[in-house]
């Protein structure tokens, strides 16, 4: 090898070692997790993975096309005649987050699982802590200070709301954060000298398009951008320029809305908007004051505080060296950028902060840079300082290390037992019932495995009612119970326990034949 050629290698060795040990903390933070790898409850938003699974199951199944590219809440059953408008629609978003765990499932040739969406809500989190590193490292080009870009990563992987929402929990909010910090760092690239080729502004725009398709979020992470880069004096008032940059996310905005228009929802669509910007909950009961909820419940009045700070020291840090005309640094455009987005996102859609805990999500990316902030300032850039700040950092790690789990919770195994049972050998054409269990079509969780819905029922008139107003003549129907039975259930249906089969720890099925009049109306279930 030429002397040219091994020079060019060792320059890249620190870089080789730089992601390495990013590699590292990710695998250690998965590590910590896999007690709950593989599993699904109702608590902590997990039913948003249950959706996830839900919709893609459709599409891999029927086909995304013959669907209508559209989230179908309930699968294919005789209760819901053969129309998709009697499944319902989920219309709120764009499809963005559920296209990738789809095309996986497509090429893998493996159906969509619970193991498959948290592997690719992991690889989502590993490559935004690897951003935020190379952002850091590559602003402190040449310095030996750039090794503090080991710190971002290591604070994303380990927070305790970042390591759970990035692993059991997955749908717009979470997926959209991979495509807000790729978007950022593109952005900062183009005001480096030299500018950047071409081709990073068509991967921008892309970006733009598939995060608005994702979550709304983007359109304010767009906005945050464009008022940034005008304050810091990054670009001039052109229209071209600023058409071009806009085009992206309306574009998006308009996609989403076609579709929900095609689909027959665009009135939901723009009820469930005007929720979110709503002052007024939509729980139920009296309301926590906002503040007291979003910023001491959810993303914590310390860490809040610490942003919130972060925020103003480098506006106004920003706004002194505008006009002495100095040099401010693309990570300090980054961080003012993001915190004036989420910001908006915070309070113009302030009802769906209210509602969400993982709407505190976003934030882990500016607790994650709060701590290499300071060593911007020359002052802080000796080697001394260097390690003592990656030595705090890693202190502060190791003391929250009892808590980074505090979220996590047992995967759920009475009602998933039931689900399994059902998703092997329930037939389409087959009405389940239950006597005290229930599959609904929302919370997803359990209609996400089973895909048969199980409908409540406490006498044979339940029963007759439902056939009476569907017109459904079943090639069988079943009753599923919780517990033992005929114990569990109520004396009016005991006639009907026969040839009962205990099928797990927590369930008993039994087939019945049920009489069905042949002259009734075909009318959905869910119309009624």
């Amino acid at each position: 090898m030429q002397a040219g050629g091994m020079s060019r290698w060792k320059r890249h060795i620190p870089i080789f070692l730089f992601c390495l040990v990013i590699a590292v903390l990710f695998s250690v933070s998965v590590v910590r997790r896999l007690p709950y790898w593989g599993g699904i409850n109702r608590w902590h938003h997990q039913y948003l993975t249950g959706s996830t699974l839900k919709f893609t199951t459709n599409w891999y199944e029927e086909g995304f096309l013959l669907l209508k590219g559209a989230m179908v809440e309930n699968p294919p059953g005789p209760e819901f005649g053969t129309g998709l408008k009697a499944r319902k629609f989920y219309v709120s978003y764009g499809t963005g987050s559920q296209i990738p765990v789809w095309l996986l499932a497509r090429i893998s040739g493996n159906p969509p699982s619970v193991r498959m969406i948290q592997g690719w809500n992991l690889f989502n989190q590993f490559l935004i802590g690897l951003i935020l590193g190379w952002i850091v490292w590559s602003s402190f080009a040449g310095k030996t200070t750039r090794w503090l870009g080991l710190v971002p990563p290591a604070f994303y992987y380990f927070l305790p709301v970042s390591m759970y929402y990035h692993m059991p929990v997955y749908f717009s909010d979470q997926a959209v954060i991979l495509w807000v910090v790729l978007y950022g760092w593109l952005y900062c690239r183009r005001f480096a000298p030299g500018g950047v080729p071409k081709s990073q502004s068509v991967l921008l725009a892309f970006v733009a398009f598939y995060g608005t398709l994702t979550d709304w979020l983007m359109l304010f992470v767009v906005a945050g951008f464009f008022g940034v880069s005008f304050i810091m004096k990054r670009r001039s008032w052109q229209w071209k320029p600023i058409i071009m940059e806009w085009l992206p996310v309306v574009s998006a905005s308009l996609l989403v809305a076609l579709h929900a228009w095609y689909l027959g929802e665009w009135e939901t669509l723009l009820g469930r908007g005007l929720l979110r910007a709503s002052s007024a909950p939509a729980s139920y009961g009296p309301p926590t004051p906002f503040a007291q909820k979003y910023w001491g419940e959810y993303v914590g009045w310390i860490p809040s505080i610490l942003v919130w700070a972060g925020v103003l020291t480098i506006a106004l840090y920003t706004t002194l060296f505008y006009r002495k005309r100095n040099p401010v640094p693309a990570l300090f455009g980054f961080f003012l950028s993001l915190g004036l987005a989420f910001l908006l996102h915070t309070f113009v859609l302030r009802n769906h902060a209210r509602e969400h805990e993982f709407s505190a999500l976003k934030w882990q990316i500016l607790l994650a840079l709060l701590p290499v902030l300071p060593f911007f300032i020359r002052v802080f850039q000796s080697r001394t300082v260097l390690v003592a700040g990656l030595m705090g950092s890693a202190a502060y790690l190791v003391w929250q290390w009892p808590n980074n789990l505090n979220l996590f919770e047992p995967p759920e195994l009475e009602g998933m037992e039931a689900a399994q049972w059902l998703k092997t050998h329930a037939a389409k054409d087959e009405i389940w019932f239950g006597a005290n269990f229930e599959i609904p079509d929302n919370p997803p969780q359990l209609l996400a495995i089973s895909r048969k819905r199980v409908y409540p029922v406490q006498k044979l008139k339940d029963m007759e009612s439902l056939f009476y107003w569907t017109g459904l003549r079943p090639a069988k129907a079943g009753l599923i119970f919780h517990g033992d039975a005929p114990g569990a259930a109520p004396d009016t249906l005991h006639p009907l326990l026969k040839n009962g089969t205990r099928v797990g720890r927590y369930t008993t099925v039994y087939v019945l034949n049920l009489p069905v009049d042949t002259t009734m109306l075909n009318l959905p279930l869910c119309r009624k």
